[in-house]
């Protein structure tokens, strides 16, 4: 008997909802806020640190971790006030948009494939 690998389901997305009118009141740009997000949750390469005769490592991961603190990342730092992604938009978890699922008389249903191998008997697998 052989058995089919999982696949379906909605893949994990972090949702940025820009408010178009707080991004105004600021004076920014959304390609700004995309920008402040690609340069301050990147995985980086570690390197090396020479002090004297040491050998420090350096890692270097800034992905953040709590999709919260997505909203700490600074989309400009001003002379007197920082504006955050967190002035400008709301950040959730949330699910891609289900592109293919199964209905049975209409109703959403679970999708199995089953496949036997090629000495196995469908009669002994269809009278377990």
């Amino acid at each position: 008997m052989t058995t089919a690998p999982p696949f379906g389901g909605s893949p994990r997305t972090i949702e940025i909802n820009i408010d178009p009118y707080k991004l105004r009141s600021h004076n920014l740009s959304p390609e700004q806020v995309v920008e402040a997000i690609s340069r301050n949750n990147i995985t980086s390469p570690s390197g090396n640190i020479y002090i004297g005769d040491k050998n420090y490592l350096t890692p270097t991961n800034n992905t953040v971790k709590n999709i919260e603190d997505l909203g700490d990342v600074p989309i400009f730092k001003g002379t007197v006030d920082n504006v955050y992604i967190r002035d400008v938009a709301t950040v959730k978890d949330g699910a891609d948009i289900a592109t293919g699922y199964a209905l049975i008389d209409g109703k959403r249903s679970v999708y199995i494939n089953i496949a036997k191998a090629g000495n196995a008997s469908t009669l002994m697998l269809s009278t377990r």
